[in-house]
């Protein structure tokens, strides 16, 4: 869920993964997400204070269905 929380948010700080009790690599999740979101959504988080990031962002002429 935390991953999904950070699509298109995180800037790579690795705090996350510094604090994570259990010793996950976050970093490598965090990264791969970021990945995905820049190849589906041409969006890099941190570059743009203007920019919203995906999956922020909705209104009701949205072509996707499914979330309504």
């Amino acid at each position: 869920m935390r991953a999904l929380h950070l699509t298109g948010r995180c800037v790579g700080c690795g705090e996350c993964e510094r604090v994570c009790p259990v010793g996950i690599p976050l970093s490598i999740v965090n990264a791969k997400m970021a990945e995905l979101v820049d190849e589906w959504f041409h969006f890099r988080s941190g570059l743009s204070s203007e920019e919203r990031a995906p999956f922020t962002v909705w209104s009701p002429d949205d072509p996707e269905t499914e979330i309504l």
